[in-house]
């Protein structure tokens, strides 16, 4: 039995080995391909994400959205409770009593119950004024959050779609230069350029080395930003379904008026 598993060690180790030897003699500028080959085949279960469903998504399940809902929603019920009424008084009186606690020997028993209730002008008053605290809230905690997790998931959105295409066009650029970078190798080795040139055409491919990587780590940030935003976890990926599109704006100084 040992044996046998030392030989499927050996033979799992061999394989291995074989596997990254192989990896060694990758191009770079390949392993931007095969690397979205990768998270191709890991984002196959990934939900489809649009720009509406975003929005819905955050203004639902976002975390600060949520505590912002909860103390407008507690404001809201502090504002009922004014219409209650205080809780009733019960009064029990004994007299006569020979002793403290012998109360089955008394000359004479009194119950009474009593509430106490405002005058109708206070009671609406302070009903008025609990009213209108869970407006201010509603207005200064609940709807800026609303607005500004509605402005912040549009802009992540579109940063994610901008960090995505430049992500793109750096692997483009990247592979441009490592076809250029052998050429210029060839052409020194042929004796057409001298070895300046060569240098010249690795630093420069190195730079957008450095640069796709820089695009992959902002890419990586700006998704782990719009799943904060949606009360997901980073694990979660998503495949952003929109595209980026410029549109015109137009204002109309009379309507912003109206609006403002």
């Amino acid at each position: 039995m040992q044996t046998v598993c030392a030989l499927m060690y050996k033979s799992v180790w061999y394989v291995m080995s074989v596997f990254l030897e192989a990896l060694m003699f990758i191009p770079i500028s390949k392993w931007a391909g095969f690397t979205c080959l990768i998270l191709s085949a890991l984002s196959v279960n990934a939900e489809s994400l649009t720009r509406a469903d975003a929005l819905q998504i955050a203004l639902r399940d976002n975390p600060d959205l949520m505590v912002a809902r909860a103390s407008w929603q507690a404001e809201k019920a502090r504002a009922l409770q004014t219409w209650a009424l205080p809780p009733p008084e019960l009064e029990l009186e004994y007299e006569g009593m020979p002793g403290i606690f012998k109360f089955g020997q008394h000359v004479q028993r009194t119950v009474g119950l009593s509430q106490q209730v405002a005058f109708p002008v206070t009671w609406w008053q302070r009903h008025q004024a609990a009213q209108h605290l869970a407006d201010a809230v509603y207005l200064s905690v609940y709807e800026v959050t609303r607005l500004n997790i509605a402005r912040d998931i549009c802009l992540a959105y579109d940063r994610a779609l901008a960090d995505q295409q430049i992500l793109h066009l750096a692997e483009k650029h990247v592979q441009l230069s490592e076809e250029f970078f052998e050429r210029a190798q060839t052409r020194f080795d042929a004796g057409d350029i001298p070895k300046l040139d060569v240098m010249r055409a690795e630093v420069a491919f190195v730079r957008l080395q450095s640069k796709l990587t820089v695009a992959k780590n902002t890419l990586s940030v700006s998704r782990s930003k719009i799943n904060v935003l949606l009360g997901k976890l980073p694990q979660v990926a998503w495949v952003l379904a929109d595209r980026l599109s410029y549109v015109p704006a137009s204002f109309d100084l009379d309507h912003l008026s109206a609006e403002a």
